[in-house]
């Protein structure tokens, strides 16, 4: 079955948990730049103290 050209256009976000403290955008950057449809990253962070939740999201221009 094919997929169609809407559904292959469709933005992809992976949560990523579990993640030490120290990790940086730049190092989670680093461990999915090897996927060619690697979008951007992001580490969520509490808005008061700045410090990591341990938890991000990792943005894909495409599922596949």
């Amino acid at each position: 079955m094919a997929v169609s050209p809407s559904v292959a256009a469709t933005p992809a976000s992976l949560y990523v948990g579990d993640l030490h403290p120290d990790v940086s955008d730049g190092q989670l950057h680093e461990a999915f730049s090897d996927f060619k449809t690697l979008a951007s990253v992001r580490i969520c962070r509490d808005s008061s103290t700045g410090r990591s939740l341990c938890y991000g999201y990792v943005n894909f221009l495409s599922p596949q």
